[in-house]
């Protein structure tokens, strides 16, 4: 995860280590809501192809409508936690913002 991938500049290998670590960093903070992360972990496969809000209210043996509400609580959260992160590094809300623009075109 740490080497340039084919075609990618020792930069750019450098900066996508970063973004990883930082969204690391934020999912390791999401985990004080377990039920969030659970389910966050469940939708967008951490690891994985995520599964449908069905499937994890089947999983997890809740109704839809709280897989529903965790996912928003859970995004919002993440949003937070990340703005956290990412103001670490800045000295203005231009700096923040070009920040997480560039985080998002990571992933």
């Amino acid at each position: 995860a740490y080497g340039p991938r084919e075609g990618e500049t020792a930069e750019k290998a450098y900066l996508r280590s970063w973004a990883e670590e930082t969204l690391a960093r934020v999912l390791e903070r999401l985990r004080d809501h377990p039920e969030w992360y659970e389910t966050m972990r469940l939708r967008f496969g951490f690891r994985g192809g995520g599964m449908t809000y069905p499937e994890i209210a089947e999983k997890l043996g809740i109704p839809e409508t709280d897989v529903a509400n965790h996912l928003h609580r859970a995004r919002k959260r993440f949003r937070e936690l990340l703005l956290e992160e990412l103001r670490e590094g800045v000295s203005s809300r231009e700096e923040l913002e070009e920040e997480l623009r560039f985080f998002r075109s990571i992933f």
